[in-house]
Formats: structure tokens, sequence, C-alpha cells
């Protein structure tokens, strides 16, 4: 496998202990910090939290997952085939 020829990719994922409110606080926090990433960031929110995150991270920097993904298949796929924000 060569590894200049792959993407690298940050993933966060976390259980439903935010409100909405701090969902969107946390990614208003972390969008100057992966600003300028050279990799993928892609967030996996639970439902309850989904649109305050959606609304947070519009824009290209963010892809999103399902956070029950298991399996690394699953997360590619979403990355070759990411959900419109």
């Amino acid at each position: 496998m060569n590894k200049a020829l792959r993407k690298a990719v940050i993933a966060g994922n976390w259980k439903m202990n935010n409100t909405p409110a701090e969902t969107t606080a946390l990614l208003e926090e972390m969008k100057p910090l992966v600003a300028d990433a050279d990799c993928d960031v892609i967030i996996c929110a639970p439902f309850v939290d989904l649109q305050a995150a959606l609304d947070a991270t519009k824009g290209p920097t963010f892809r999103w997952a399902p956070r029950t993904a298991t399996g690394q298949r699953k997360v590619l796929s979403l990355l070759r085939y990411p959900l419109p924000c």
C-alpha cells in the first residue's frame, strides 16, 4: 500500500451527552482548528444533535457519517459519496 496516495482522515464521534447548543459551541470551537486541514474531517453526530451540527458546519470543510457506523467499509463509502450539507 502506498501511503503517499492515501488521504488522511480525522473523524469525531460522540455519544448523546451534549445538548444541541453544546454541539454548536463544540463545532464552532473546532472550525478554526481544522479550517486548513489537509485531510477529510468527518463528523459523526448523534441524531438528537444532528440539525445543530449540520447548521454549525455548513461549507466544504466537514463531511458526515452516521454515528453508528461500524467498520471501515461504511465510512469509506461515505467518503466516496458524501451526504450533502
